[in-house]
């Protein structure tokens, strides 16, 4: 008798605690997200659907997961990013597109810029910066006219790359980055060669990799790095055979 009454108190014991943190979380997280509209009062519809909404009071787990989540988003150094996207995406991208000359620092801003955009995008942010039309014009072009200057500078390359890894939330333009990284490799294939032979062991294996298309090298850059493994200096040679030899293995 004495072990079912510690068993039923224990386990009421446990339910209040229990009910007792779900409460306290719950009270945390309407404070923090109260924080969050007040900060992105032009997101607050879609924060309220992504983190409230449907929310059960009783899952401690997801409440806190949540917390985090918004804690993170509400972190000054969140803020700060979020700031410089919404005053600086939208010039560059137009800056990028308008002009025949990209400087490396508009590149390099514009990708990291992005590819913080596209993550606080999937975090429900930032839903009216840039509309459907501004995406194709702005962003598809800006990526178009990168590639056209990787001719130029491997920077193109590089901050290709880099949103390539970046990019899941705009997942038509996600789909689309390894040809895009593969289009700007084949108007610079030694300039991706000088790439190459920069990096050690597994970074200079997972760089070669961009040289594939699921998994299968492209044929046009197959074909270049061939051609460059015949025809070009000992330098460039060596570097294409290496580069050849280790997407096929």
């Amino acid at each position: 008798m004495k072990k079912l009454v510690y068993i039923i108190l224990f386990i009421h014991s446990t339910t209040c605690i229990t009910s007792c943190q779900n409460s306290n979380s719950s009270d945390l997280l309407n404070e923090i997200f109260d924080k969050a509209i007040k900060i992105y009062p032009d997101d607050s519809l879609d924060l309220y659907n992504r983190f409230m909404k449907d929310l059960p009071s009783n899952n401690l787990q997801e409440i806190q997961k949540k917390i985090k989540r918004l804690e993170d988003l509400t972190s000054d150094s969140t803020v700060e990013k979020y700031l410089k996207i919404k005053q600086e995406l939208i010039p560059v991208m137009s800056s990028i597109i308008n002009t025949d000359y990209l400087k490396k620092s508009q590149i390099q801003l514009f990708a990291a810029l992005y590819s913080d955009y596209d993550h606080f995008s999937g975090e429900s942010l930032f839903d009216n910066l840039i509309t459907n039309d501004e995406n194709y014009i702005l962003v598809w072009g800006s990526m178009k006219k990168i590639v056209e200057e990787a001719s130029k500078d491997t920077t193109c390359i590089s901050c290709l790359i880099m949103l390539k890894k970046n990019i899941r939330t705009n997942v038509e333009l996600a789909e689309m980055m390894p040809e895009f990284v593969i289009d700007a490799i084949s108007n610079n294939p030694k300039g991706f060669l000088d790439m190459y032979l920069a990096k050690m062991g597994e970074d200079r294996k997972h760089l070669a990799n961009h040289i594939t298309y699921y998994d299968s090298p492209d044929k046009n850059l197959f074909s270049k790095f061939k051609e460059i493994s015949l025809n070009a200096n000992k330098r460039y040679q060596d570097a294409a055979n290496e580069l050849l030899q280790s997407v096929d293995n």
